[in-house]
């Protein structure tokens, strides 16, 4: 008797999505007909197991996600008041605490706008609950986990019901970063940002869309862009104008009016929540100046982007085309499905091409906002889930299919867009080739993959969490009850996570508290904590923006806190100018220039601060000289007050 969590079905079209791989010479754009117009020899018969469809029940789904998600947060690096935090918790504490540092400029412009206005409000709100490390790490394993939720149900879909490779979907988008040209395109998070609540809804938005459900696509879209607006308005922008296609298409003309609809209150709801109070004053040139050429040229303007980044780009490009053409050419494939993700890749495509004329030939501030490389997430989702889709139908197939399949979700760190789309070219090749030809082809294809990794370094916390989270869904693919796979899920997760916080790998731990993420510049945060005045206003280094946090100190400014409107640009760029002098880089360069020419400042210096700005106080590395008083000091630190 088959337990009913994994009940078999008798053999449909679909079930082998081998169909949509057997193209001869001339089908589907890569050699012969279609597998929809009748002929399919690409690819020999699939063998029985391919006919076997996994499909779990929905707390196995459920338990499956939630215990990846916890292994993902914590083997990739989760990390506390580290990366973005920073500019994040002092936004929190004032919330919670209307007297927290209260001479600080980025927190007090923050509260005329910020970005993260609502994603502040829900923190501040659970953390009269919860404590601040306690709550992070909760809200961000819980948002992991729903991403990879939604991922099965997608790729469920996409695998006709089949939750291998639904599964396999999960685990390459818990595990690996992959593409991002301009250097912000997550999918999951090493920590809790605003992205985090927002990607579950983001997902579902861009879903929804596709499948031809315009007011849920909107509905989520609109939930997302409260935390995310810049990832929300192109999610819910994408979806809808898939909804408008499909209906068009199937000349169903009263829902096309109604994606019409969907889409001007879509518009009205992001003004509505974001736009109303946003004010402008600075021309489109300078406003690139100071956000893309001096603080986030990594993000805005892409003819700085690392040539690496635009190859592993096209690789993934690549990869999913030739995935999407396969499953197009499947039996049972879905029209509305096949049609988003073309639609979505198109888009995606085009806004980057906007975000080189529009931000760097012809500048505009529209494009600029927009962040258009960020929305490589949506072709990075799409062809993680087709990928999985075919790599677990060429695993099925058995014989030198498998060396592919493995190569296709092998790929880690930076060079995973390239190894996938090499796979698939070696996936295409092999078709075609003799046995020792196939063979040299096959050595090939490892040693590139070597090569590849070598050459662009290796993740070794992506590596692990593919092993990982491979090695539960191998068990839940394999026990046959839900106690059994629930069970030793679990087990799994506790090994891993007592492992990483009591094992022998310092490094590889994740820092759940302040102190394990600041280090040695936590001692001096203490003692400003409790030895300055809490109105005191420090400079301080700018890469030390954690101080504010650890110190609860007011900064007078720092490289990574700036407020996201044009006044605030402007007292930024001007206080960055003040404390650490002008320099001829930018971006990251930039705060490495200028936190070398901080270990030189001078007393004067910090006199004309302290009469400009109102500083009291510096924190000051140990070998600068000084002929202030000296309040604190250790090897690396030394704190001065500026009389």
């Amino acid at each position: 008797m088959i337990p009913h969590s994994t009940r078999t079905t008798p053999p449909r079209p679909f079930e082998d999505f081998a169909a949509g791989l057997r193209m001869p010479a001339g089908a589907c754009g890569i050699g012969g007909k279609c597998a929809n117009s009748g002929e399919s020899r690409f690819m020999s018969s699939p063998s029985p197991a391919v006919r076997s469809r996994l499909r779990l029940t929905w707390p196995e789904v459920v338990a499956f996600c939630l215990l990846a998600g916890v292994v993902s947060t914590l083997v990739r690096g989760y990390g506390f008041a580290e990366h973005d935090q920073v500019e994040q918790l002092p936004l929190v504490l004032r919330s919670l605490d209307p007297g927290f540092a209260p001479g600080d400029f980025y927190v007090n412009a923050s509260e005329q706008f910020s970005v993260r206005r609502y994603f502040v409000i829900l923190v501040a709100g659970l953390a009269r609950v919860f404590p601040l490390p306690v709550l992070y790490l909760l809200l961000t394993i819980l948002g992991n986990s729903a991403v990879g939720l939604i991922t099965l149900i997608a790729a469920r879909r996409i695998a006709a019901g089949d939750d291998r490779p639904a599964m396999l979907a999960c685990v390459l988008v818990l595990s690996v970063r992959s593409i991002a040209p301009g250097g912000a395109a997550d999918l999951t998070f090493h920590g809790l940002a605003p992205s985090v609540p927002a990607m579950p809804f983001v997902l579902l938005a861009l879903w929804t869309g596709v499948m031809g459900r315009p007011w849920l696509c909107v509905l989520c879209a609109v939930v997302a862009c409260l935390f995310q607006p810049l990832i929300a308005a192109a999610a819910g922008g994408i979806g809808l104008l898939a909804a408008g296609v499909t209906a068009l298409s199937e000349r169903r003309g009263k829902a096309a009016v109604g994606v019409g609809v969907a889409a001007i209150l879509f518009g009205v709801a992001l003004n509505t929540i974001w736009l109303g109070d946003y004010e402008t004053f600075l021309s489109a040139r300078e406003f690139i100046d100071i956000i893309g050429n001096i603080r986030h040229p990594h993000h805005y303007i892409p003819s700085t982007f690392p040539l690496r980044n635009w190859l592993t780009t096209a690789g993934l490009l690549m990869a999913l085309g030739v995935s999407l053409r396969w499953y197009a050419c499947a039996p049972q494939a879905d029209r509305r499905i096949t049609r988003g993700i073309l639609i979505a890749t198109v888009v995606v495509v085009l806004t980057w091409v906007g975000g080189y004329v529009f931000v760097e030939v012809i500048p505009t501030r529209f494009w600029t906002m927009l962040q258009a490389f960020r929305y490589a997430f949506v072709i990075k989702w799409f062809a993680l889930m087709l990928i999985a889709v075919t790599a677990t139908r060429l695993w099925a197939t058995g014989g030198s299919a498998r060396l592919p399949a493995v190569l296709m979700c092998a790929g880690t760190g930076v060079p995973q867009g390239i190894i996938a789309g090499w796979a698939h070219v070696v996936e295409l090749l092999r078709r075609r080739l003799p046995g020792i030809a196939r063979s040299v082809l096959l050595v090939v294809a490892v040693v590139f993959a070597l090569a590849a990794h070598y050459k662009f370094g290796w993740e070794l916390p992506e590596i692990l969490a593919l092993a990982l989270l491979g090695l539960l869904a191998f068990a839940f693919g394999r026990l046959q009850s839900s106690a059994a796979r629930i069970a030793s899920g679990a087990a799994l997760a506790t090994v891993i996570t007592a492992a990483l916080i009591l094992g022998p790998f310092p490094h590889m731990r994740p820092h759940i508290t302040m102190a394990q993420s600041l280090g040695d510049l936590m001692p001096a945060a203490d003692f400003a904590r409790i030895s300055t005045p809490a109105d005191a206003i420090f400079v301080v280094p700018p890469r030390a923006e954690a101080f504010r946090t650890a110190a609860e100190r007011a900064h007078v400014v720092d490289f990574k806190c700036i407020p996201h409107f044009d006044a605030g640009l402007v007292g930024w760029h001007q206080r960055m100018r003040a404390c650490y002098g002008d320099v001829p880089s930018s971006g990251f360069q930039m705060a490495v220039d200028m936190d070398q020419a901080y270990h030189d400042i001078s007393d004067s210096a910090l006199a004309e601060l302290a009469e400009t700005y109102g500083a009291d106080h510096a924190l000051l590395y140990g070998e600068t000289r000084t002929a202030l008083p000296v309040l604190y000091s250790d090897a690396r630190w030394k704190i001065v007050r500026i009389p």
